[in-house]
């Protein structure tokens, strides 16, 4: 499922990397995913490391998260992107947040001890979801113009 792009649209992404999804918010199982983002490239030397950083985080959440949206560069045409950004949307009546903790600031130790950008939200509070989609979509802020084409998210079970 490869966007098709023209030439000056590719010359805007620059280094970027072609989104391998359209725009919007695409359901995959896990094994859709691996095909599509690692499979597709043999050459790489860095998605495999990165889909088993994303293997790690679904299972280290697998009782607290119902899904992981997954964007960035690692569901574009890069050949060797740095990371994979992740968002995990938490069940609210799974996770006991302690009073002193903000919420949204709950799993920040998580990502980097998996070694993965993580963002999480909980099923409760939908809030922020679609500017998380638009920065994944987007990728940093001087890509947000008309000629630019958005990258899709994948939305993938924390199980399977």
């Amino acid at each position: 499922m490869t966007v098709e792009l023209e030439d000056w649209q590719l010359e805007a992404l620059g280094d970027a990397g072609a989104p391998l999804l359209p725009p919007g918010r695409w359901a995959l199982t896990a094994a859709e995913l691996h095909r599509l983002a690692v499979e597709a490239f043999p050459e790489s030397r860095t998605r495999r490391d990165l889909w088993d950083r994303f293997k790690r985080t679904r299972t280290v959440l697998r009782h607290v998260a119902r899904e992981i949206w997954v964007g960035g560069s690692f569901v574009s045409t890069k050949l060797n992107p740095k990371d994979i950004d992740l968002l995990a949307l938490l069940w609210s009546d799974r996770l006991h947040v302690p009073r002193h903790v903000k919420r949204e600031h709950y799993m920040y130790a998580v990502g980097p001890a998996l070694g993965v950008d993580l963002t999480a939200k909980f099923d409760d509070d939908a809030t922020g979801l679609d500017s998380w989609q638009r920065w994944i979509q987007y990728g940093k802020p001087y890509l947000r113009t008309a000629k630019t084409p958005g990258r899709g998210v994948a939305i993938v079970p924390i199980a399977d």
